[in-house]
Formats: C-alpha cells, sequence, structure tokens
C-alpha cells in the first residue's frame, strides 16, 4: 500500500493507466517534469489529498472524465476469483472527494479546458498561477460555491477586467466563498476596481494591503486580494521583518496582556487600604493630629494621575523599603522581574497573617535600590506596570542607582513625556532615565503615551552616545506603539552630527555613537526626514506609520 508519492524532477512525459489504481494514495507530487496529460482515472483517487503537478506542460484539467460516460465506459472494480489475487480496487463515485490543495501552476492549462462544473468540493487551496487561462469569468463562479476554499491564486495569468463583470457572481450559488481569505492576481491586468465591484457580494472585507504570503496571517473576516505588479522585497527588508517577528516571539502573554489600548479609557488606580486604626477612628469621627498626618504623608506616596490623561508622569520621593521583592530576582540571568500591576500580596516566609501589596507605582526605584542584589542587577523588566504611572526615587546621595543595569523594560505602561522637576531633575522621561541609569544599553519604552517632544536633541545626545564618566551609550531604544508624529530632534541630531556641515566636537562625536537599533513602529509619524539615511543603523523599523 502506498501513500506518498514523490516522482518531481524525473522527466516524465507519460503516465500508464494502471498508475491509477494506487487508490491508497494521499500525497502525490509530479511536478517538474515533462507531463502533457494525465491518466483519467487519477481524477477518481478516494483518498488523494494533496497534489503537485506544477512544472509541467499540462493544457487540461479533466475533473469529469472518469465519469462522463460519453467518453469513457467507468473502469471497473477488479477483485481475482482466486485465493492468491490482487487487492479490490475502489474508485470514488465523485471527482477527488479528499482533495485539499491541487498545485497546478506553471503549466498550459486554459480555463475552458477546466471541468469547473466538476470541481473537487473539499479543495482548500488551488494554485494556477502562471497559465495562460484568459477569462476566468465561468470558473470563478464555479469556485465560489466550493464552501472549504481559503486560497485561491491566478498570478501571472492572462486575465484582465473581462473576467470581473459587476454581475459576476449574480448567478452564483449562496452562499459564496464562504471561508476565502487569499486571492492572488498578481502581474495581472486585473485592476482593484473590478475586483471591487465583482466581489463587493460577500461578506469578507476586501484587503488589498493585506500580505498574501500565508492565509493563516490574514485576519478573520478579511479577504487580502494582490493585483498590479509583484512588489519585489530586498533582502534587509525580509531580515527586518523576521527580526520583528522574533521580538514578538519573546513577548510573554503577560505583557501583552497588558498592552494599553489608546482608545479605550484604562482603570483608576485602587485606594490604599485602610489601616485597622484609621477605620475605628473613622467610626467614632474623631482623627487625631498626628494620626492625620501620618495619613496624609502615606496618600501622597501612592497618588499617581490617572493614566486616561496624557499629562506629566508623577514622581515622587521615598525612603520605605519593600520586603518579600526578592522571591522576583533572577540570580542566574541578573535580572528583576516585576509583575504587572497592581501585584498580588506578599507572604513573609515566617508564616505571619501579615500582607502587603506589591509597590504600585511603575518604577520604585527607591524600594529596588535599597535590596541585596542592586549592584549587580543587569535588566529590569517592568512592562505591564501602569496601574500608577509614577518613578519613586530615593532621596539622592551622590551615589549612582544600580550601577550595572544595562537593560530596561517599560513597555505597556502608559507613561508620558514629561515628570515634574524635583531636585534637580531633568523634566523629561528620557532625561531622567538617562541621569538615573549611565549604563543602559537597551531601553524598551514601546506602548506608552509619548509623542514627538521626548525625542529632543538634548535628550538623545545623552542616550545615545558613549560618553567619559561610565556613560556606555544606548544599543537599542525601542520606541513602538506611541503617538509619535515627527523626529525633529532626531533630525537635528544626524545634520549637525554626521552632516557635511558638521565641525570639531560634532565630528568628534561620531566615532562614540552606540546606537544600532530604533524601532519607531506603529506610532503616527507621516514621513521620514532625509537626513535619518545619515545616521549608521543597524536596524531602522518604521513600518506602521502613516
Amino acid at each position: 500500500m502506498i501513500l506518498y508519492l514523490q516522482l518531481q524532477k524525473n522527466r516524465l512525459a507519460s503516465l500508464p493507466d494502471s498508475f491509477a489504481d494506487l487508490t491508497s494514495l494521499v500525497n502525490l507530487d509530479l511536478s517538474h517534469n515533462a507531463l502533457t496529460c494525465l491518466p483519467s482515472n487519477i481524477f477518481s483517487l478516494p483518498a488523494l489529498s494533496l497534489i503537485d503537478i506544477s512544472h509541467n506542460a499540462l493544457t487540461a484539467l479533466p475533473f469529469s472524465m472518469p465519469f462522463d460516460l460519453a467518453t469513457s465506459a467507468p473502469a471497473p472494480s477488479r477483485r481475482s476469483g482466486y485465493f492468491f489475487s490482487a487487492p479490490e480496487i475502489v474508485r470514488a463515485t465523485c471527482p477527488l472527494p479528499s482533495l485539499a490543495s491541487l498545485d497546478a501552476s506553471h503549466n498550459k492549462i486554459v480555463s475552458s479546458a477546466i471541468h469547473s462544473h466538476a470541481l473537487p468540493q473539499n479543495l482548500r487551496t488551488f494554485n494556477l498561477s502562471c497559465n495562460p487561462l484568459g477569462d476566468v469569468a465561468a470558473l470563478l463562479t464555479s469556485l465560489s460555491a466550493l464552501t472549504q476554499l481559503v486560497d485561491l491564486r491566478m498570478s501571472k495569468c492572462n486575465i484582465d477586467d473581462t473576467s470581473f463583470p459587476a454581475s459576476l457572481l449574480t448567478s452564483a450559488v449562496k452562499p459564496i466563498f464562504t471561508k476565502l481569505t487569499v486571492l492572488d492576481l498578481e502581474e495581472t491586468r486585473a485592476t482593484q476596481a473590478a475586483v471591487s465591484r465583482a466581489f463587493s457580494c460577500l461578506t469578507q472585507t476586501i484587503d488589498f494591503e493585506a500580505s498574501i504570503t500565508d492565509a493563516c496571517t490574514v485576519p478573520m473576516g478579511t479577504l487580502a486580494v494582490a493585483v498590479g505588479k509583484r512588489v519585489v522585497r530586498e533582502a534587509w527588508e525580509i531580515e527586518a521583518d523576521r527580526h520583528v517577528q522574533r521580538l514578538r516571539e519573546k513577548r510573554s502573554a503577560v505583557n501583552l496582556g497588558a498592552t494599553p489600548t489608546p482608545d479605550l479609557p484604562q482603570p483608576l488606580p485602587k485606594p490604599a487600604a485602610e489601616e485597622r486604626w484609621e477605620a475605628d477612628a473613622e467610626q467614632e469621627d474623631v482623627l487625631p493630629e498626628d494620626a492625620q498626618s501620618h495619613s496624609q504623608a502615606e496618600t501622597a506616596q501612592h497618588i499617581a494621575p490617572d493614566p486616561r490623561a496624557d499629562g506629566p508622569t508623577a514622581i515622587s520621593h521615598s525612603h520605605h523599603t519593600e520586603p518579600g521583592l526578592g522571591r522576583y530576582w533572577d540570580s542566574r540571568t541578573f535580572t528583576f522581574t516585576l509583575p504587572p500591576s497592581p501585584g498580588r500580596p506578599i507572604h513573609h516566609s515566617a508564616g505571619t497573617a501579615i500582607e502587603e501589596m506589591l509597590p504600585r507605582a511603575t518604577l520604585p526605584l527607591a524600594l529596588i535600590a535599597t535590596q541585596p542584589f542592586a549592584d549587580t542587577l543587569r535588566t529590569l523588566e517592568l512592562r505591564g506596570r501602569r496601574a500608577e504611572p509614577a518613578f519613586i526615587l530615593p532621596i539622592s546621595n551622590g551615589q549612582p542607582l544600580l550601577p550595572r543595569l544595562e537593560t530596561l523594560n517599560l513597555e505597556g505602561c502608559a507613561l508620558s513625556d514629561a515628570i515634574p522637576c524635583a531636585d534637580g531633575i531633568d523634566g523629561s522621561t528620557l532625561g531622567v532615565l538617562a541621569r538615573l541609569f549611565p549604563g543602559l544599553r537597551n531601553l524598551e519604552l514601546g506602548y506608552n503615551n509619548f509623542t514627538g517632544p521626548l525625542v529632543a536633541r538634548g535628550v538623545l545626545e545623552q542616550l545615545l552616545f558613549a560618553r567619559e564618566g561610565g556613560r556606555a551609550g544606548l544599543r537599542r531604544l525601542g520606541l513602538c506603539g506611541n503617538r509619535i508624529e515627527e523626529l525633529h530632534g532626531l533630525r537635528e541630531l544626524a545634520r549637525a552630527v554626521f552632516g557635511a556641515e558638521a565641525t570639531g566636537e560634532d565630528v568628534e562625536l561620531r566615532t562614540k555613537w552606540s546606537l544600532e537599533e530604533l524601532d519607531v513602529r506603529e506610532n503616527s509619524i507621516a514621513g521620514l526626514p532625509g537626513e535619518l539615511g545619515l545616521l549608521p543603523l543597524d536596524l531602522f523599523l518604521v513600518d506602521g506609520n502613516l
């Protein structure tokens, strides 16, 4: 019993009629041969689910030939009466009932030689690319009745708008193309207008910009259609897409679930829990003066702006330390990962009944800096901490905080451009991070509420160049999914340092440039200044903008 048969690239010019007696075949590859026709009974194989007959010289697809009494009598099932007999040959009663995939590309088939009235009913993918099909209106009408058809490809065929009249599917049997997801008409003379009119009765949304590479990537309820000239992508574009895919695969489910949606309001922070003595005092309508000051201080520590607003990010200072954070420390990778806020209670190892909530602020630096692992911390993961977009900073004593920190992830934290100035700290979010972490090499700020002023030239000069005093300079800056509309600061920097008019100190800065990858995908950037081409970047991701 033969289930899989591969005969590609064998220069076969014909096949014997007995070839169709292999009724157990499931997968058949006859591609890259010199076949001009197929045995008629091959279309009555009952179990065949995939057949590749591409790159041959076939001129027709006579699906109904084994069942057409006018041309030939049906081949009967054979069974010998002897004890040692060949197995019974059982043929299908309709054309290829199990066929799911048919690749007939790169042949000499015309649409009138395809028996469209006898198409395999369970066909899912049908590739007729690179055939002189001609008018395919009748073929499309018949294909519309295939309820399982997902992927239909007719690129580089002799097709024009006459194949897509406005009444194309009006006489078709309903439902029409119920599962069709990809229609490939590249390198044909068909136009978007004609295809849109002909397929206007479909329930799917027609998208002429979506990728047709893989039907699985097309959004549900969408028909991806490609017409006109094929867009040839360069190697660096393909590699950039692969890099982005690898980055997306590394994102955890927690991060994806915490990605802020600009159109939807974010939940308000939960009020801080009352202490028992406060509740007792409220019942008696009496709150001692020292208790009032204590309560106000605790409340002020946790105040953060409404994350639905676009106002400045809050910053506060505290000496308070939080026990139990060591459980989020990974000593093997020197990584500290706080879960998305509001967090879960921490149970003390001593078995006491005391429970304390994790810090709700996005960057509780005052707590992290006091932990025993602070001096060796290299990666700080704070993605999805958006309940209180605030930085809690310790009172500075001149000593560096987290001196070995190289990677900081603040993705999906509802942060905005600025922080109120305090104790000499720069007011911009990027400026504060540049001052706090001079050794930072990788900074992820995707899916926040940042705008163009965030990437001002002065701040970029602090982040993107290696300088004395331990500043290493960023290698990667991720700003995907924000509200950035322009990159004027980056353009000014490129012109001043890498332009033809750069002189003196600016020319010396070229050797200190550190940035290798910049990600500004999925923002609102209308156009990229030409000066950005001067920047020596290894990877510049800009897709998904205006």
